[in-house]
């Protein structure tokens, strides 16, 4: 496989990566590599640099017919900057615009890398299997289709197959276009005159894009890519945000989304994206309900909720100024405004900074005394500008919070007199100012935005993009963060359980009894009360005496109904009466069942107060497994699973949900219930009861599907740190080698690793000069989606920096493989060692072949490659080597 720059006659830039390495890779023979077809959720190393930054575009169906589709494109192509060769093809016109127009692509004798196709839809297929011989390698496709639901499928089928046939990549079809200012490339379907700059759009809606467009020409807002997508049949969103995300000219991408497809692709692409760089999402629609947006979140994203947050925020993540806390001290000279930001601060899950008691005792001396000074300081209505300023200097000394100052003009109120102050305030502290009103703000308000600072006219406005800030400086620690499928001391358990399932699923038994599942939920260590299982009533009777009154009763079958938490029982005369009605309920309801008698539970009359809470961990349509949790005092909350224990203290407390550490480690083991046991369907608690001090599960239902997976945790969109990839090996010397899977933390060991590695031996592994190892590049390497990409390293000890790192990407239904030992350590079985793991998890992972390719003169590599069993053969005509393992024969 190849990486994403054009590497003709070997030129090379260093800010690509080559998938499978851990820097770039010269790319032999192919001018550009076509695309890999592949399942979907495959966005590695997908080649669209000849869609991106062509040298040569052909648009057919170019005009100088008014209003024409044709016109609009090519006018926009030719009055560019655009530097490489441009072909107008239309056998209808002989020149166009005073360029040469052709009737056919086979009349144009030069290469060309990019076509965009304005014609009517009936054409199209016609013309890509036209682009594939003449070795066009992208096309974006303007036409819709039949207006008919299924004539459309079926000419959509038609030219995507041409498409793949052809080797071509297309964006659409119904894609509006791309625009590359700095390249000079402009095939968009939009009349602005679009500046260049670093923020990349892409959105799946041509009116919104327009709109966007159009509000950036009149406030000099530039971009490095606008893109619509269209409906996404081929090249879609992941692929692109993965593309854009390793590009340096792009410092931060914006998004508008209103369908999601290939949840896969998209949350692999986004969540390298939002480690490297920062991701903006407008959503629309579907898009907008809660499972959503904790997904998109969770791959860091920050969602919008308005579009007056949009260009703030924007200019304050491009300035990297964002706030250091989730907390924001509010100074404002009305009570009014005061209340309005504190309950809109509350309602992102944020709170105000309260005011330290030393610097109350320090504002009480402000003439006249301020207001207020609790969890905000609000001024008296008759503070002069000095005052203000002094506020805003004692605050902003003594907190490490950001500040919101909220000027409202009251009678007594300076306003003018506040702006030079103002302007020197907001180079000292993390600054937000919001004037209230109009007409007396006015002018102050636009000297302010002269001396290049951001004034919001609402308390609304301010917060909204205080809490996007929040939000990214969140959610871009949390997107590194690598869920484990399970902590290593929960290992006997769920296999156990595993075992357990296997059994109930052989029986085809898919709603196992009460007792079976308290009984999965005490292998977990889950706080459960003591039950006991009884199938008549003389053993009810005796049982209820052995654990003594009072009792909850529940029926032993699902399937039978049950008052939520069972019934209470306080004697023998209502065991007697609540059992025989259980026996009837289960004769009503379902006389085939097996599932016989009930269940005594012993629980705890007098609790302490508890939140109510509703745990459900079920399959998604979109999402796979998600976890869903409801309180009786907030919102619906939705977690993609895995998750890890500082993603669930992050979710914890920005829910309001108890941050009760019993409660923390009940969710860690369902995450990792959810992960190794996949047939699990549904598993819902209700209720469970968490007070500050202790933890208590009242009910619990389950449902089983079987499901195979063809690879490990299939099942699951994130895939989690396989533990059962991590094996202690012994070397030659006596010395045991942990080898384990690379995680994104590793990326702090990444320069380290190099500093011991010979140029010899990066020649060797790279076949050029290593490029420089930037954080973006080190991040790409160690962030890793697990199904498609796997690093293994070599460690002496559990906290050292690796002594040797494999890693394989995918390639269709092939992986590519590379390996890299520190100098010190080659020759000692190391990297034998590693290749064996690393062939055995290709094999897991169903991968049909894994090869690399080597130096001739690399002959450790080559006598290692033999031992292993790979075959060798000629790589091209520069000499190379590639060296294959078939991994489906025995």
């Amino acid at each position: 496989m190849g990486n994403d720059t054009d590497t003709h006659y070997g030129h090379h830039s260093s800010n690509e990566l080559r998938p499978g390495s851990e820097c770039i890779v010269l790319t032999i023979n192919n001018r550009y590599n076509k695309g890999v077809s592949g399942s979907p959720g495959f966005i590695v190393s997908t080649n669209l640099s000849a869609l991106f930054n062509p040298r040569s575009v052909a648009v057919f169906g170019a005009s100088e017919k008014a209003g024409t589709l044709g016109l609009l494109i090519f006018s926009n192509l030719s009055q560019s900057s655009f530097q490489g060769n441009i072909y107008p093809i239309n056998p209808a016109h002989k020149k166009v615009l005073g360029h040469t127009c052709y009737a056919s692509i086979k009349d144009i004798s030069k290469n060309i890398d990019l076509a965009v196709i304005c014609t009517p839809y009936t054409s199209v297929e016609k013309i890509l299997q036209q682009c594939g011989k003449q070795g066009v390698q992208a096309a974006i496709l303007m036409a819709r289709g039949p207006d008919n639901d299924k004539k459309r499928r079926t000419w959509v089928n038609k030219i995507t197959q041409a498409a793949q046939k052809a080797g071509i990549r297309l964006v659409g079809p119904n894609a509006m276009g791309l625009l590359r200012p700095l390249s000079g490339l402009n095939v968009l379907y939009n009349r602005n005159q679009v500046k260049s700059g670093s923020i990349a759009l892409v959105s799946q809606s041509a009116g919104l894009c327009d709109a966007l467009l159009d509000w950036s020409q009149a406030h000099g807002v530039g971009y490095s890519t606008v893109m619509t997508l269209g409906d996404g049949e081929d090249v879609g969103l992941g692929e692109v945000l993965y593309y854009l995300a390793r590009e340096p000219r792009t410092h931060l991408l914006l998004v508008y989304l209103e369908e999601i497809d290939d949840a896969e692709s998209l949350l692999n692409g986004l969540r390298l994206a939002a480690g490297l760089k920062p991701v903006l999402i407008f959503t629309g629609g579907a898009p907008s309900d809660h499972c959503t947006e904790a997904a998109l979140t969770r791959c860091g994203a920050v969602l919008l909720r308005s579009v007056d947050q949009l260009f703030p925020l924007i200019r304050l993540l491009l300035d990297k100024n964002t706030p250091g806390t989730d907390e924001l001290a509010i100074i404002t000279n009305g009570i009014g405004p005061d209340y309005l930001a504190v309950h809109l601060l509350r309602d992102y899950g944020l709170n105000p900074a309260p005011v330290p008691e030393d610097l109350q005792k320090k504002l009480v001396r402000l003439s006249p005394q301020p207001v207020r000074m609790d969890h905000s300081l609000v001024l008296s209505a008759r503070a002069d500008a000095e005052q203000i300023e002094k506020a805003i200097d004692l605050l902003g000394t003594s907190t490490p919070h950001s500040i919101l100052l909220i000027i409202t003009p009251r009678p007594e109120t300076p306003v003018d007199d506040l702006v030079d102050k103002l302007v020197a305030l907001a180079h000292r502290y993390s600054l937000f100012l919001c004037l209230m009103g109009e007409a007396r703000v006015h002018a102050a308000r636009q000297r302010l935005q002269d001396q290049g600072l951001t004034v919001y006219t609402t308390p609304a406005e301010a917060i909204q993009v205080f809490a996007g800030a929040t939000a990214y400086r969140r959610l871009h620690s949390l997107v590194r963060e690598l869920p484990r499928a399970y902590e290593q001391p929960m290992k006997d358990a769920l296999n156990s359980i595993r075992t357990l399932t296997d059994s109930w699923l052989s029986q085809d038994l898919l709603q196992p009894s009460r007792s079976g599942i308290q009984k999965i939920l005490s292998m977990l260590e889950l706080p459960v009360a003591q039950h006991s299982s009884v199938t008549s009533l003389k053993q009810a009777l005796s049982t209820a005496e052995q654990m003594g009154y009072p009792l909850l009763i529940k029926p032993e079958a699902q399937t039978i109904p049950c008052r939520r938490g069972g019934i209470w029982l306080n004697d023998q005369r209502g065991l007697r009466r609540h059992y025989l009605a259980l026996v009837a309920d289960r004769q009503r309801h379902d006389p085939k069942t097996t599932q016989r008698g009930a269940v005594l539970e012993k629980a705890e009359v007098n609790r302490p107060e508890s939140s109510r809470i509703s745990l459900c961990l079920h399959r998604h349509d979109l999402w796979k497994r998600i976890l869903e949790i409801q309180t009786s005092h907030s919102r619906d909350i939705c977690a993609l699973l895995p998750m890890s224990p500082l993603q669930i203290d992050d979710l914890l407390s920005h829910t309001g949900l108890p941050q009760n550490p019993a409660f923390s480690d009940l969710l860690l083991r369902l995450s990792a219930l959810i992960c190794e046991i996949p047939a699990i369907e549904y598993l819902e608690l209700n209720p469970v009861l968490v007070s500050d001090s202790s933890l208590y599960i009242g009910d619990s239902l389950l449902r089983l599907k079987p499901e195979k997976l063809a690879t490990p945790y299939q099942h699951l969109l994130i895939h989690p740190y396989p533990p059962g990839l991590e094996t202690r090996e012994p070397l030659t010397d006596d010395q045991t080698l942990l080898i384990r899977p690379l995680r994104p933390d590793d990326a702090d060991q990444a320069d380290r690793f190099m500093d011991h590695v010979s140029q010899d031996s990066l020649y060797q592994r790279f076949l050029q000069p290593l490029p420089e190892l930037s954080d973006a590049l080190i991040t790409q390497l160690t962030l890793l989606d697990m199904h498609h990409q796997l690093a293994l390293g070599a460690l002496i000890e559990p906290g050292d920096e690796p002594v040797g790192i494999a890693r394989y990407a995918r390639d269709g239904d092939n992986c590519e493989f590379s390996i890299l030992i520190r100098d010190k350590w080659q020759g000692r079985g190391m990297g034998k060692k590693l290749m064996h793991q690393l062939i055995q998890a290709a094999r897991a992972y169903q991968y049909h072949s894994i090869y690399g390719v080597v130096l001739p003169d690399n002959q450790g590599m080559l006598h290692l490659a033999q031992t292993l069993g790979f075959s060798q053969e000629p790589d091209g005509d520069l000499g190379l080597i590639r060296i294959t393992l078939n991994l489906t024969s025995d």
